[in-house]
């Protein structure tokens, strides 16, 4: 994957960076990793800065969207995605 596929909101600039990752789906075991990193962020008041669409990076057979019913009727679709 090629720097021309990320879409940055913002370009930060970065000193000594660290990349914290977390998992969602069956590997987030009773969402501790997902509960993990929205901690992280909420407590460092982080900020999204790119996103990885999700076409170009999952392999949608086999990862699973998650559907939203409400009174009965599916209303959302919400499809993986990779956020910074």
């Amino acid at each position: 994957m090629g720097n021309d596929q990320m879409i940055y909101i913002e370009k930060p600039n970065l000193d000594q960076p660290y990349l914290i990752l977390g998992f969602e789906g069956w590997s987030n075991a009773t969402e501790i990793s997902s509960f993990a990193l929205t901690h992280l962020i909420e407590s460092t008041k982080a900020r999204p800065f790119a996103s990885v669409p999700y076409e170009t990076f999952y392999q949608i057979s086999s990862s699973r969207l998650v559907g939203v019913v409400k009174e009965g009727k599916l209303t959302e679709l919400k499809f993986p995605g990779n956020h910074f």
